[in-house]
């Protein structure tokens, strides 16, 4: 029996040299086509049709039919190095595996039926049965709204008798233009329903932290708003595991007043959600600026889910407003993180094993909040893994979900998948 992976990498700024560059890496020493691909880039090769000319001279290397899911990234690692700049391409060949895969659109507008569309035409071409089932999906994930002589602020200033409308006004923009919220949590939690049996490892696509844009590609098809979906059927034996380098501070949050989808806090304890937060942790109204969310990470909103620690970093600040990502619990906890906390969390996914394919994700916010020290995780793996294939993607937003567990969303952790 056979399984080969290929990883390929480029910095090159040239789009089509570039895909060159990481085709040929990856096909390097692979016995036959590639039965399926990973292609991840960051965001800055989205000018002049720059995805579109990666995926064409990809497809000039392996049959059309070959399957490929991805999209934009906040970065990446793999055996090569770290990054924050380029492409990175793996391929797998085996003979030991089924695959299919699925696109679902308008993801923003209507989660359930994006969701629905992908899981159905992964079911329709699933032929035979196996002991595990493994899906990777990416999803659209949210944008930040332009907000006309601001910009793309995550601080937005305004007058107190407009709290009341901003979770509808968010919700209407999330349903309508396409911005706002990625909905993420009702796209898994509709792909667990129709995938009956499957493991779940994937998250959400974003530019350079600055969530303005993210593209989800599917073949040779460049998207937005979208969701897609590799599936993976082997009788081999897999895991899935997720850490969180937190750790609880005693500070409760209680949100007497939720809306966006439940993604959003406007009264804490019955008070202006903002001015709350600042009162728990004794800082000064000057922390209010640009600048808070470099604060904030080290201090996610966390809850238990099942007997998992589910974390939330806040993304916005709306007037008295504060807005996630993903869905919140009504009791939460403050938690707090080091440099060497989230550092550290890596550490349970390296124990001695020899896997043929070995996949992370991992969250931009985990990304920004090391900065250069997020080369000491790499340093971690690659003395572990020494020449055995890795890929870890920074998304925004990480979904790892096994039969039978909560359904799991998660902000700073790290999540792998390994196929022995």
């Amino acid at each position: 029996m056979v399984f080969k992976v290929g990883i390929g990498t480029s910095q090159n700024w040239n789009p089509e040299l570039a895909a060159e560059d990481a085709i040929n890496q990856a096909l390097k020493n692979m016995p036959e086509r590639p039965s399926f691909m990973f292609l991840y880039s960051t965001i800055h090769y989205e000018n002049n049709k720059g995805f579109e000319k990666i995926l064409k001279k990809i497809y000039t290397y392996v049959p059309e039919k070959t399957p490929l899911v991805g999209g934009t990234v906040a970065g990446f690692m793999n055996n090569s190095g770290c990054y924050t700049r380029g492409i990175t391409l793996l391929v797998a060949y085996s003979d030991e595996i089924f695959v299919t895969h699925g696109i679902g659109k308008n993801s923003k507008l209507d989660p359930k039926k994006a969701a629905k569309d992908c899981a159905n035409q992964i079911k329709k071409a699933t032929i035979g049965e196996w002991n595990n089932k493994i899906l990777i999906n990416l999803v659209a994930s949210g944008i930040i709204l332009k907000v006309p002589f601001q910009g793309n602020k995550k601080i937005l200033n305004i007058p107190n008798f407009l709290d009341p409308i901003v979770s509808p006004a968010l919700t209407i923009v999330t349903k309508f233009l396409g911005v706002g919220l990625g909905r993420e949590d009702e796209i898994l939690e509709q792909l667990v329903k129709e995938l009956d049996g499957f493991n779940i490892l994937g998250g959400s696509t974003l530019d350079d932290n600055k969530w303005e844009k993210g593209y989800q590609f599917f073949n040779n098809t460049v998207n937005t708003n979208s969701i897609v979906g590799l599936a993976i059927f082997t009788n081999n034996e897999i895991n899935i595991k997720s850490t969180l380098g937190l750790k609880r501070t005693g500070i409760k949050v209680s949100a007497t007043k939720i809306g966006l989808y439940n993604s959003l806090i406007e009264k804490i304890d019955g008070h202006g959600a903002t001015t709350k937060l600042f009162e728990k942790l004794n800082w000064p109204k000057e922390y209010l600026n640009e600048s808070l969310h470099r604060k904030t990470l080290y201090y996610p909103f966390c809850y238990t889910k099942g007997n998992q620690l589910c974390s939330r970093v806040l993304a916005l600040v709306v007037g008295e407003n504060l807005v996630f990502t993903n869905k919140i619990d009504s009791e939460m906890e403050l938690g707090i993180a080091s440099g060497k906390s989230l550092i550290d969390s890596i550490n349970p996914h390296l124990e001695k094993t020899s896997p043929k394919l070995e996949l992370y994700t991992a969250c931009c916010a985990t990304l920004e909040a090391l900065g250069r020290n997020t080369f000491s995780v790499y340093k971690k793996i690659i003395e572990k893994k020494k020449e055995e294939p890795f890929l870890l993607i920074f998304l925004s937003g990480e979904d790892a979900y096994t039969p039978g567990k909560k359904l799991i969303r998660l902000n700073e952790s790290f999540n792998s998948l390994k196929f022995f």
